[in-house]
């Protein structure tokens, strides 16, 4: 299979890194936006906290945060309303926070008892034109069908299915920009991935294989398909994130990712 074109040192600046958040924030938006239009009654919200957004997808979701802050701060009343909405859920306020942030931004959330609970690494691939190479046995298609893609992602994933998991799986299915992929073994489901394109930029999330798959390269399979469909939309950039540390991490780099920044994990006491 063809490998991935080494691309020279990619230097992020503060700019590059704001660029990179806003994109973060509009891309985790699109959840909560699709929440909002597929269960009116849920608890969904978005408000403005300086640049950016403190985004609620409620208990039963895993966006629930304040994202996009870190260049430009906020005003008192905005961060207390964001802690508010998030209480008010029964959900502890959570920050993420660029380390390219600015500093008084960050000396502020101390103030207001904020502190790292983990962190991230935000990498980044220069995306390169090329041609994926197919993998013997294994077809990857597109799919918009939102039965089809709950019952691939929970095969995927080891997930049980509940109505909140297929509520979610349907919000990442119809996302703006969304391309979701299903590589099939025969008639099997093998492993599954998305990725979203907007404003120049790609986000690639969402990949599992299922188990009995594993260590056969489509991972690799994916990610390539995954940068061709981005280069053919005239996305610059791909954008993944993976805990610190971690064999993700780790497997992304060896693939020619670099890693732009640490994000900060921020949850307040």
């Amino acid at each position: 299979m063809t490998s991935i074109a080494p691309v020279a040192p990619l230097f992020v600046d503060q700019d590059f890194a704001a660029r990179l958040e806003q994109f973060n924030t509009q891309v985790a938006a699109a959840y909560v936006m699709g929440l909002q239009r597929l269960s009116p009654e849920s608890e969904a919200q978005i408000l403005p906290v300086g640049a950016g957004m403190a985004l609620l997808m409620g208990r039963d979701h895993p966006i629930n945060r304040i994202s996009g802050a870190e260049f430009s701060g906020g005003t008192a009343h905005e961060w207390q309303q964001a802690e508010d909405l998030y209480r008010s859920c029964g959900l502890s306020p959570a920050v993420s926070f660029s380390s390219l942030g600015k500093p008084e931004v960050l000396h502020d959330l101390m103030e207001r008892q904020y502190r790292v609970a983990s962190l991230s690494g935000k990498f980044v691939l220069p995306i390169r034109a090329f041609r994926p190479e197919p993998l013997a046995g294994f077809r990857v298609e597109r799919v918009t069908d939102r039965e089809t893609w709950v019952q691939a992602v929970h095969l995927a994933w080891e997930m049980q299915c509940t109505e909140a998991s297929a509520l979610f799986n349907v919000v990442s299915l119809e996302r703006p920009g969304t391309t979701c992929l299903v590589v099939h073994q025969g008639d099997q489901v093998a492993a599954v991935a998305c990725v979203q394109v907007l404003d120049g930029l790609a986000f690639l999330n969402g990949d599992a294989t299922v188990p009995a798959f594993r260590r056969q390269g489509l991972h690799q399979l994916l990610l390539q398909t995954r940068l061709a469909l981005a280069a053919e939309q005239g996305a610059e950039f791909a954008l993944l994130v993976a805990d610190a540390g971690s064999a993700s991490a780790r497997h992304v780099q060896a693939q020619g990712f670099h890693l732009a920044y640490t994000q900060l994990n921020l949850q307040q006491a």
